[in-house]
């Protein structure tokens, strides 16, 4: 097992295991070169097929403002590009924190997204940040240009070499400059050599990479929804049936399988049909 990156046109990367930090967010930054984005979403993972489906969390912000004219922290959201949130100077922080509260905020909506697009309930629902990575055509002559500088001018590349070692899918044409950026920068360099090779290779106007599996989780998302989302989440007055299958999805995300299971039977009682089979989730063994 280990990290991976993909990308367009089948591009894989894998971080070197125990020596690489998961610092695709950094790449654009150290290079002057692309673009790097995190984008926040919902991975939902469902026990039935064993698989996680993902929500764009900006996706649904913009839903949500655009069907309901919603306001609050969730027009911010909305207005963030569709690549995802765009770091100029690289993971220096936080960047979900806003996402967080536009989400809690609006969490009867998402929950009423989520629930229709998914084949079966979720038993798990974390909000994580998947790291991406563009390069435009354009941007391979500054790509270069920052590998090169950490080669010694004998190793130096050009996009003719780079051409001509892919040709016939030739392997092991560029090992001596894969030693020579190994653990330099913390293998940036390493890795943007490498996307840069399959971006010229493929003749790709546009690459994108991502992580396959997000170093970026908001920890304490569900825990803290209550006190960010609207008062009926902390049980403040009679909910309505809805209300419940919602508060019913946050203890369940909380990891409170039997106050979810409470909710969710109340829900159904209260005529919410859409609560039947999250019963009925939690009623079959894992």
């Amino acid at each position: 097992m280990g990290r991976y990156i993909a990308g367009t046109e089948g591009f894989s990367y894998k971080y070197a295991t125990g020596e690489q930090d998961n610092n695709l967010t950094n790449l654009a930054a150290a290079s002057g070169v692309g673009s790097s984005y995190v984008r926040p979403e919902f991975w939902a993972w469902m026990p039935e097929t064993e698989a996680n489906h993902a929500f764009d969390c900006i996706t649904l912000a913009k839903a949500i403002v655009a069907e309901t004219g919603a306001e609050g922290e969730i027009t911010g959201v909305s207005r963030y590009p569709d690549a995802g949130i765009f770091l100029d100077e690289g993971y220096g922080g936080y960047v979900l924190e806003f996402v967080q509260y536009a989400m809690a905020e609006q969490i009867l909506e998402v929950a009423r997204r989520v629930d229709r697009a998914l084949p079966h309930p979720a038993r798990l629902m974390p909000l994580v940040g998947v790291a991406r990575f563009i390069l435009s055509r354009e941007d391979h002559p500054r790509m270069l240009a920052y590998v090169n500088g950490f080669l010694p001018e004998s190793l130096a590349v050009s996009e003719v070499k780079i051409l001509a070692g892919r040709e016939r899918g030739r392997e092991g044409a560029f090992d001596k400059q894969l030693r020579a950026l190994r653990g330099q920068e913390d293998f940036l360099p390493f890795m943007g050599f490498q996307i840069l090779c399959h971006a010229i290779g493929k003749d790709l106007p546009r690459l994108e990479v991502w992580e396959k599996d997000p170093a970026i989780t908001a920890n304490g998302f569900w825990e803290n929804a209550p006190e960010w989302g609207p008062s009926w989440l902390l049980g403040s007055g009679e909910k309505t049936a809805e209300q419940r299958w919602v508060s019913g999805m946050v203890r369940l995300f909380q990891g409170d399988s039997a106050g979810a299971r409470t909710e969710f039977v109340a829900a159904r009682e209260g005529g919410e049909a859409r609560a039947t089979r999250w019963v009925e989730m939690l009623d079959r063994p894992l």
